[in-house]
């Protein structure tokens, strides 16, 4: 069955929704990576960044970028390729919630706060424009995470194109 989300954000076709951290939400097409960031909490209601390995990703690399909190953002420290293609451009070291379309933006910084508070796991499902102006449809997750095990510091954004 899959989970119901606690919060929810729509925004022309685009749906992000927040989830609980316990239990562990059933995100089909997700389960892999989210079962890998439980097994990384060690205890904690998040798991630090450091926690992971490069190895630990392996077959999605593409798929994941991590962001670190700044302020009200999130700052990108790695862009996967299937990131860089949908944008068409590479963000790493890029704020997050400012390089999306001034449309976005919005909803973007109320999302990735509400992440932050809680703190949620985010899902984001719909249609987005890409760097062509073309709809494409995106599912990705946001898994936050902290480096004193409860407060986010990251984020590990997870797409499936």
């Amino acid at each position: 069955m899959l989970t119901e989300g606690l919060f929810s954000f729509s925004q022309h076709e685009l749906n992000r929704q927040c989830y609980s951290l316990n239990p562990l939400p059933i995100l089909p097409g997700f389960e892999d990576v989210l079962n890998l960031w439980d097994s990384k909490r060690n205890g904690h209601l998040l798991p630090a960044w450091d926690n992971f390995q490069f190895d630990d990703f392996g077959g999605v690399h593409s798929r994941v970028s991590v962001s670190e909190k700044e302020d009200n953002d999130f700052r990108f420290k790695i862009y996967g390729s299937d990131f860089a293609r949908l944008r068409d451009r590479d963000l790493t070291n890029k704020l997050l919630c400012a390089s999306v379309g001034v449309n976005w933006k919005g909803g973007a910084y109320a999302y990735f706060a509400e992440i932050s508070k809680g703190p949620y796991i985010g899902r984001t499902q719909g249609v987005v424009p890409d760097a062509r102006c073309h709809l494409v449809k995106i599912n990705s997750i946001d898994l936050p995470l902290g480096e004193d095990g409860k407060n986010v510091s990251h984020c590990l954004h997870v797409i499936d194109l």
